[in-house]
C-alpha cells in the first residue's frame, strides 16, 4: 500500500467510528406530535374584504396569517396580536390566494383557522 492509499484508509476508519460513536451515543429528544384545534374564519366587509378569528383560550394571542398575491403569486405573511381574551384578529383580504392561519394563546395552546368556502 502506497501513503494515499494508507491515508485514505484511516479516513474511512475515523469516518465509521465518527458515525458510530454518534449513532450509539445520540441523546436527541423524542418526536412530539402537537395537536391544534381548528377555528372558524370569519369573512367580513367594512368597505373592504377581510377576514377575522377569535381564540377561545387565554388572555391574549398572535396570528400568523399567510397568503398568496400579486399575478407571480408572491408568498406574503402578516401577524396580528389580541391583548385581550375578547379581542378579535382581523385581515383584509385585497383579492390574495391561498390563505391559512395559525395561532398561539398565552398558555401556549395552538390553532389553526378553517376560512369558510367560496
Amino acid at each position: 500500500m502506497n501513503q494515499t492509499q494508507v491515508g485514505l484508509f484511516l479516513v474511512g476508519v475515523l469516518l465509521i467510528g465518527g458515525v458510530y460513536y454518534f449513532w450509539t451515543n445520540s441523546t436527541a429528544a423524542p418526536v412530539t406530535n402537537i395537536s391544534a384545534a381548528s377555528v372558524q374564519v370569519t369573512k367580513f366587509y367594512d368597505g373592504e374584504n377581510g377576514y377575522s378569528l377569535s381564540i377561545p383560550g387565554g388572555n391574549s394571542s398572535t396570528c400568523i396569517w399567510t397568503y398568496e398575491g400579486g399575478s407571480g403569486r408572491i408568498p406574503y405573511s402578516e401577524t396580528t396580536e389580541a391583548r385581550t381574551a375578547t379581542e378579535k384578529h382581523t385581515i383584509h383580504d385585497f383579492g390574495y390566494s391561498n390563505w391559512k392561519v395559525s395561532c398561539v394563546d398565552d398558555f401556549g395552546d395552538s390553532y389553526t383557522g378553517f376560512f369558510p368556502q367560496e
